[in-house]
């Protein structure tokens, strides 16, 4: 009977464990995923030059993708703040991009274009935002994206420059 006990004891020792290998698999699989997945979404902002960006209000933090970093040629994991993204903004657009963000405060829109200098180049980039309010209409923070849209508007540049005094 003793035998029979230990046999018994073993085969459900063995089954546990062939169970938490499963389980075990199936979260090695769900990690391998998950990794894939972000592996994907950061090469699709790299192929599109759109970059995300999270502005929390309370402590004056900007937090950005490396793909944002890349857009604004400042060294990944620099500390961003409302200020120091400002300090990117081309000098002549500086006045624009804050008044459309005090604008976005008031409940507009927060869909801009605007030129910024990256790495000693004028570059222009879209960037539109959603802004996150409690219940009591205190702002909390944005969230939004950042696109370069440089080749765009020299494209536009080149084409309407070719195509001056041409009906279409």
């Amino acid at each position: 009977m003793e035998k029979v006990a230990r046999v018994d004891a073993m085969q459900k020792s063995s089954e546990a464990l062939a169970g938490s290998s499963a389980v075990g698999g199936r979260v090695a699989a769900s990690e391998s995923q998950a990794a894939r997945q972000a592996e994907n979404f950061a090469r699709a902002q790299e192929l599109g030059q759109i970059g995300w960006w999270r502005l929390d209000t309370a402590l004056d933090v900007l937090t950005w993708s490396e793909e944002n970093y890349r857009i604004f040629g400042a060294p990944c994991g620099a500390p961003q703040s409302y200020q120091t993204f400002l300090e990117h903004v081309h000098p002549d657009d500086r006045g624009a991009v804050d008044e459309s963000w005090a604008a976005a405060l008031a409940g507009a829109p927060y869909d801009i274009e605007h030129r910024i200098i990256a790495n000693g180049a004028v570059k222009w980039v879209r960037e539109k935002a959603v802004l996150e309010f409690d219940g009591k209409g205190v702002l909390l923070g944005a969230f939004g994206i950042t696109q370069d849209i440089t080749e765009q508007k020299r494209s536009s540049t080149r084409c309407n420059g070719a195509c001056a005094g041409t009906n279409f």
